[in-house]
């Protein structure tokens, strides 16, 4: 009889560690989620924001191949929004670089 009570008294502290790690692995999960959503939306913007970069590249592209090389004037207010975008660009990288 007090063998039994023995293993009974075992059991129950090892199911009181199974519950303990149970609970520590539930809570580790909604960490790693919370992690994975954040991941998530930082992939999205990152996306977002990449597929901006190259509509605008592919509009000067564009706006290149159509310029009229005898007007400087064309050419020079192409220029500069070229450089302006370029600049907007430049910008927006390194907002969202994290520092080394």
């Amino acid at each position: 009889m007090f063998g039994l009570r023995r293993m009974e008294a075992k059991i129950d502290a090892l199911a009181r560690s199974v519950n303990v790690i149970a609970s520590h692995l539930d809570h580790q999960e909604h960490i790693i989620m919370a992690d994975l959503t954040a991941l998530t939306a930082a992939v999205e913007a990152n996306s977002s924001v990449v597929d901006s970069a190259v509509l605008l590249i592919e509009d000067i592209a564009a706006q290149l191949r159509d310029v009229d090389t005898t007007d400087p004037a064309a050419i020079a207010a192409l220029a500069d929004e070229l450089t302006a975008k370029s600049g907007e660009l430049a910008a927006a990288v390194a907002a969202n670089t994290p520092a080394a």
